[in-house]
């Protein structure tokens, strides 16, 4: 663990110097070629002749245009998916959910939450930062739909049957959380949905009271239940059909436990745009749960939060958390797997029963910021790539205009003259293709899906298929602080690579470069 720990602090440490070295050579040389430039002004034209006189030259243009072009539309597509991912993988997660420690157990045995939901909303009422907040009461069940269940399916596919049942206070919900889209109509543009599940959607009868029961004549009305639509397709459920709820209830530490079940009649479907969510989730309303498990004490096991602005999660937390201790409604007692001697923040005292919608998907945000990094470390070799090139290229001109350098210094020309004309060549050469590259950037980002349409017109493929990534479009998101480093470290490069070979041209002896053949 040690040694992990050591390698990975040098490799961190190397990084950082080498990254450092790159970026202080870059701007020096940036900053050198541009006082060149300056102080030589009279040889920029010579510079720009050279650079335009000869076809290769064009070819390295076009070369860092591609690189530029490319890096930018691959870095926009990436942005424009981690966007979109983020929405689809929030789904159903509100901004805070406050998960309490449970008290100690009663005298038969169970744990209870410290307080009720109403005693958690009074202390929460008036916090800064929060604007609304409602109970959920969750639990893990087996759903048996009548018409699909078998030994066979329950055998091979009996995962497809465990589902999550959250018990809601439907117009509390609906302050917190997207409910009224949920249940709502899939829209055409909307992204999380296959067109299978577009298909099979049905919608509950009345959005005002969604859970309501089914008036069955010649029978008893159940309990109603909202399936998410994923559910729905693996299980082929439809609206309407009665299904069989069975769970597990551990009625106490000392007897032995219950197996609970109930009828319910499915209202409708919900579409979160989270797969994961809408495969396995149950709505039900909060006294059918508690009326199933026959459980009085506890009207929640979770709180869901809404605030002002997502920007203010940590310091509502802290708020949150420090009303809710002082209450006696929290434990506040951090990670209890982190040693004792490591020293906590006030956010990590908070943090095991107060936690951000991103504290719940950190790890899939963790895989996301990875992705960023190799697209980064793509990018600089894409830049180094460019900027090898270039050095070639100069490095022939350099041996095919020796002649015309040892002319240059017989009539009177510097060797600082001579150095800015070729640092201008690499100038010309990188400004022109990084500026050629963000324009044919720009373009393609903006047309990705009528490119991908003409794709598959031509040749009856398509390259991307809403289905498999739950999109309904390609998305794209050009984000210019990252255009302006590819930009900038494009430049960099290409004077970097061009300051060799200007510096060996301008220490040509004019004797020697004259009788150059």
């Amino acid at each position: 663990m040690l040694a992990d720990a050591t390698v990975t602090l040098i490799f961190t440490i190397l990084g950082y110097v080498l990254g450092g070295a790159f970026l202080g050579l870059t701007a020096g040389g940036v900053l050198y070629s541009l006082y060149l430039t300056v102080r030589m002004a009279g040889v920029f034209p010579l510079g720009l002749r050279y650079a335009s006189s000869r076809i290769i030259n064009l070819v390295a243009v076009v070369g860092v245009a591609i690189g530029v072009a490319a890096v930018i539309v691959v870095m926009s597509v990436m942005n424009g998916f981690i966007s979109e991912q983020r929405k689809l993988i929030r789904g159903s997660l509100a901004d805070l959910s406050i998960l309490p420690a449970p008290r100690n157990h009663d005298t038969d045995g169970r744990p209870s939450m410290p307080g009720s939901f109403d005693e958690y909303k009074k202390i929460l009422d008036g916090t800064p930062h929060v604007v609304a907040i409602a109970p959920r009461f969750v639990w893990v069940a087996l759903l048996f739909p009548p018409d699909t269940l078998n030994k066979f399916n329950l055998a091979r596919r009996g995962s497809d049957f465990i589902v999550q049942l959250i018990g809601i206070d439907p117009e509390a919900e609906k302050k917190v959380s997207n409910f009224n889209s949920w249940i709502g109509p899939i829209k055409e543009n909307e992204a999380g949905a296959s067109t299978e599940e577009r298909l099979i959607y049905q919608m509950v009868n009345d959005p005002a009271d969604p859970l309501a029961k089914f008036s069955h004549p010649g029978s008893i009305s159940k309990e109603s239940m909202i399936v998410g639509v994923v559910l729905a397709r693996n299980i082929k459920l439809k609206k309407g059909t009665r299904v069989e709820i069975v769970t597990f209830s551990p009625q106490s530490t000392r007897e032995k436990h219950d197996t609970p079940n109930m009828f319910c009649d499915i209202a409708g479907m919900l579409h979160t745009q989270e797969q994961e969510f809408d495969s396995h989730s149950v709505i039900v309303t909060i006294p059918a749960l508690q009326k199933l498990l026959s459980e009085e004490a506890s009207d929640f096991t979770e709180i869901i939060v809404k605030l002002d602005d997502y920007k203010n999660a940590d310091a509502a937390r802290i708020e949150i958390g420090r009303r809710l201790k002082a209450a006696g409604l929290l434990s506040a007692r951090g990670y209890s797997v982190l040693p004792t001697d490591v020293p906590l923040t006030e956010t990590d005292l908070y943090r095991r029963e107060i936690h951000t919608w991103e504290d719940q998907k950190a790890t899939f945000l963790r895989a996301v910021e990875n992705e960023r990094g190799i697209l980064g470390f793509i990018v600089f070799v894409v830049v180094v790539v460019a900027a090898f090139i270039q050095f070639a290229i100069l490095s022939m001109m350099v041996t095919e205009k020796t002649r015309d350098i040892g002319i240059l210094s017989t009539l009177g020309g510097s060797g600082g003259e001579i150095l800015a004309v070729f640092v201008d060549v690499g100038l010309a050469i990188t400004t022109s293709g990084a500026a050629l590259g963000l324009g044919l950037a720009l373009v393609v980002s903006a047309n990705l899906n009528k490119i991908d349409d003409f794709i598959e017109f031509a040749t009856g493929n398509r390259i991307f298929d809403p289905d498999v990534y739950f999109l309904k479009s390609i998305p794209s998101e050009i984000d210019w602080i990252q255009v302006l480093c590819i930009l900038g470290l494009t430049l960099g490069a290409g004077v970097l690579s061009s300051l060799f070979p200007a510096w060996r041209a301008s220490r040509l002896h004019p004797a020697r470069a004259l009788r150059y053949e």
